[in-house]
This record gives structure tokens, sequence and C-alpha cells, in this order.
């Protein structure tokens, strides 16, 4: 996985790294991003590694739209703390796994095949947005994930399997 001043720096026109630039790794200082990252490129198939980041503001991925499905297939590289919201709509993603632990705002990746919760937040301050999985399912999924954290080695190994296939 490329690093993210690898990715703007070998991946993106003169105009757009320019832009983006500009616009977000100026801002990069002890692995916080004061402000929002956004994404335009609509064939982005990996996010750059952010995975050590903290962005103050908001996180928006690649685009894609209800006619257009984009190419990310995995979250992995998302970055670790994301106080807005954070969305990443219309992509190939059939999990969650590499998305970030908080998310103080909305949790939106609506118009993705997503057939499983794991890998989601520890923690959505606003509505979790997916077409399968409802924002109740997702508070249920949390609560059920920090009871087994609780379960004692051999109880989580008998009922740990169910949480998960949730």
């Amino acid at each position: 996985m490329k690093t993210f001043k690898q990715f703007i720096t070998e991946d993106y026109d003169t105009t757009q790294r320019n832009r983006i630039i500009n616009d977000t790794f100026k801002r990069v200082k002890h692995n916080t991003i004061n402000g929002n990252v956004q994404f335009w490129d609509t064939y982005l198939e990996q996010l750059p590694d952010l995975s050590s980041i903290h962005i103050t503001g908001c996180f928006d991925g690649p685009k894609g739209d209800v006619y257009y499905s984009g190419k990310l297939k995995s979250l992995k590289g998302s970055p670790k703390l994301v106080d807005g919201w954070f969305k990443c709509r219309c992509q190939q993603l059939t999990d969650l796994v590499g998305s970030p632990k908080y998310v103080g705002c909305d949790f939106d990746c609506t118009n993705n095949p997503i057939t499983s919760l794991q890998g989601a937040p520890n923690y959505v301050g606003g509505t979790f947005k997916t077409d399968k999985f409802s924002d109740a399912d997702y508070r249920e999924y949390i609560e059920y994930r920090k009871m087994k954290k609780e379960l004692d080695p051999e109880t989580s190994d008998l009922f740990g399997g169910m949480i998960d296939t949730l």
C-alpha cells in the first residue's frame, strides 16, 4: 500500500496533485489532518495509507454514483479517527474491514454490496448507513461485539462465531 505522500505524488496529474497537496497534505501535522479530506477520483482502486491519521473534519471517499459503481473494494488504509462524517458510497465494498475505529458523525457506505458488518467502526456518533444493515443492526452488532470481548475464552470460542456472522 502506498503512503499518502507517494499516492498524491505518483497517481495524480499536476493539477489534481497540486489541489490535493495544497488542500490536504500540507495540513498533516502530528498525524492529524485539520479539516476535510475528499477524493475526486472515481476510478480509485485502493485508498492511500491513512491508517495512522486523525481527520478533524469529514472524509469523502472516491466518487461513484447510482449509475456507475467505483472500483474501491476495500477500506484498508482508511483514517483511524474521523471527527466528522465518513462517506464511501457507490463502490464495490463487501465488508467494512479497514474502516475507521471512530466516526464522530454519520458513517455512509450505501450502494455497496456489503454482506457483513465485520470491520465496522467501534463508534459512530451519527447514523450508520448501508443498504443491507440498518443503524439498529449496527448498534446491536457493536453490543454483541462488546459482550464477546467480556466473555471468558472458552465461552467466547463457543458463542463468538455466532456473533461474528451477524
